[in-house]
């Protein structure tokens, strides 16, 4: 006759962290003869049989924190035992940037805007405007002061990472591009009149023309 005492045990290689999240589950029963059930708490309820080890992956959904409680059943046919564990999963936002304009002048003054998909609130957000300054508001407007004549390319970057992460890493960038042009120099363009009767000919001229 067996005795009606059955303990259980198992760890886990993490318990909170950024989704997707893979962990490894272990048991640790001391009577290795005990039939094992993991029930790994997932949207499909999957249970795996007498396997001492299981690696599963967890994702947090819709920019949600998940937070999941596998357990493990052991018993030897009379008595059983069933051990939890907590694992948060936290979301992983995927950024997005709105630009007010795209290719401008020096001197002017482009209007950001952003967001992460699937919604949500509570994120924080940091932009780097190419090196030239930075802000730390959703929505942010910097003014690009210095052109070329091919249009200086300006890197714009939103990083965006998940609220109560509890020191997790949880964070997504993505980047744009503002092509920032020379204002024209139209101190050597002439004209040949500025005055006239209506449909008047005006001939415009720059100094390199013949």
């Amino acid at each position: 006759m067996l005795p009606d005492n059955v303990n259980g045990g198992f760890t886990t290689s993490l318990d909170a962290g950024c989704s997707p999240l893979t962990v490894t589950l272990v048991n640790t029963t001391f009577n290795t003869n005990l039939t094992a059930i993991w029930h790994l708490d997932d949207p499909l309820n999957t249970t795996i049989s007498n396997q001492n080890t299981v690696q599963f992956t967890y994702f947090a959904t819709n920019n949600i924190t998940q937070y999941y409680n596998p357990y493990l059943v052991v018993t030897d046919g009379c008595a059983n035992d069933t051990i939890y564990a907590n694992l948060s999963v936290f979301a992983n936002p995927i950024p997005n940037i709105t630009a007010s304009q795209l290719n401008i002048c020096e001197g002017s003054t482009v209007d950001f805007t952003g967001n992460v998909i699937g919604g949500g609130n509570g994120f924080g957000y940091i932009w780097d405007f190419g090196g030239l300054g930075t802000a730390i508001t959703q929505n942010a407007s910097f003014n690009f002061a210095d052109g070329s004549n091919v249009g200086q390319n300006v890197p714009v970057t939103l990083t965006v990472s998940s609220p109560n992460n509890f020191g997790a890493n949880c964070s997504n960038s993505t980047s744009t591009v503002i092509y920032v042009y020379n204002n024209p120099d139209l101190s050597q363009v002439t004209y040949n009149t500025t005055d006239g009767c209506s449909q008047l000919d005006v001939q415009f001229r720059t100094s390199n023309q013949p």
